[in-house]
């Protein structure tokens, strides 16, 4: 049947380009492989350094912890323990949150690009190939781009940006009070001799710790600047 040509017809309305946000869905390739073995390399570096340092300053007979432990001075052992299990709970939570990485974008329906990436954003990250929202930045460590991103972080293998930075500063602040607290322990633990090498077969382990715990210090605090 012939339509009447007089009759209106409804007016077709143009789309608009338009974004979706789905999660990456990629094969893992080989640079992929190699930061997630030096996440879990950081990650592990972190503990042993930590529970080696923690061993030296406790697990001695002098020690005011093993004293403690062995006299029954509860209070003092669950403060310490606190003081070891807060930072390291703030250090694993900044590391395997995700510090706020932005979704791949698919575009769909976009007859122009331009017209498409001028509607969302004036950011475009080249390596990612997408809009990129403000106060964002492009991780190349990650190979990702993250909210408010601060800075990758080497030692939490991961970064740091719009999700885990408050853990991170909280992880920062508790590991503070931890050094300080097992640099006092290493100096109580420390015994005096009159003969260099047995001074040095007392208290070399807790050289050892104090020269790793000033280290850290130094690196934690600078941190905050």
């Amino acid at each position: 049947k012939e339509m009447d040509p007089f009759v209106e017809r409804p007016e077709k309305q143009e789309q608009q380009p338009t974004l979706q946000l789905v999660l990456e869905e990629r094969s893992e390739t080989q640079d992929d492989r190699k930061r997630r073995y030096i996440r879990i390399a950081a990650r592990c570096g972190h503990t042993f350094l930590s529970l080696f340092v923690l061993a030296g300053v406790c697990f001695n007979s002098n020690s005011p912890i093993y004293q403690a432990v062995e006299s029954e001075d509860n209070l003092t052992v669950i403060v310490f323990v606190a003081m070891v299990v807060v930072p390291f709970t703030f250090y694993y939570v900044a590391s395997l949150l995700n510090p706020g990485y932005v979704p791949i974008v698919a575009e769909e329906m976009a007859a122009d690009r331009a017209t498409l990436l001028k509607s969302t954003s004036n950011y475009y990250c080249r390596w990612c190939d997408q809009a990129q929202p403000m106060r964002s930045k492009h991780c190349r460590e990650c190979n990702r781009c993250v909210r408010r991103f601060d800075h990758h972080c080497p030692w939490l293998g991961n970064c740091v940006g719009e999700r885990n930075h408050r853990y991170f500063v909280l992880f920062l602040f508790f590991e503070d009070l931890l050094i300080f607290r097992c640099i006092g322990l290493a100096w109580d633990t420390s015994r005096s001799s009159g003969e260099a090498l047995q001074w040095i077969q007392f208290n070399g382990i807790l050289v050892i710790c104090a020269i790793v715990l000033v280290i850290g210090a130094l690196a934690v605090s600078a941190l905050f600047c």
